[in-house]
């Protein structure tokens, strides 16, 4: 979704233990999870079946995605720096805005009517490092809901 990340957010207070810290983050996770179900599965074409309906239903899809990701991660960011592990939640938080910018691609390209970049972006990015890399800096951070989302 969006590039670049030089902090995780501000100075959490003292007050807030790690466990609370996740807690909340993954309420954030679990939140954009179930408002991206509610949008459907994501009318991804298969090879050949690329045409501009397909690519108008996957633009509808994403144009509504992509701001509830962007609100999820700048909620992310609000909530502090955690006590512990700050480096691998900014590590985290940058492998999304990677993937979030790789979304706004695919949106761009298929409202510019462009199968061959769309299909390259999703399958060769979101579905592919990208996206490997937003869900294991996630995971391993212990944002297990952005993670398996």
């Amino acid at each position: 979704m969006m590039v670049g990340i030089t902090a995780c957010g501000s100075s959490s207070s003292s007050k807030v233990t790690q466990t609370q810290w996740l807690a909340k983050a993954n309420s954030v996770c679990t939140s954009l999870n179930a408002q991206t179900r509610a949008l459907g599965p994501h009318p991804t074409p298969l090879p050949g079946e690329t045409t501009a309906h397909t690519l108008q239903r996957s633009a509808v899809y994403l144009d509504r995605l992509v701001p509830l990701q962007v609100t999820a991660v700048t909620r992310l960011r609000a909530l502090g720096s955690p006590p512990h592990n700050a480096q691998l939640v900014t590590q985290a938080l940058a492998a999304i805005d990677v993937l979030n910018a790789d979304l706004k691609d695919a949106l761009a390209a298929s409202h510019a009517n462009n199968p061959k970049a769309y299909l390259g972006i999703i399958r060769g990015r979101v579905n592919g490092p990208d996206g490997n890399r937003a869900s294991a800096t996630a995971q391993q951070a212990g944002l297990t809901a952005c993670a398996n989302g």
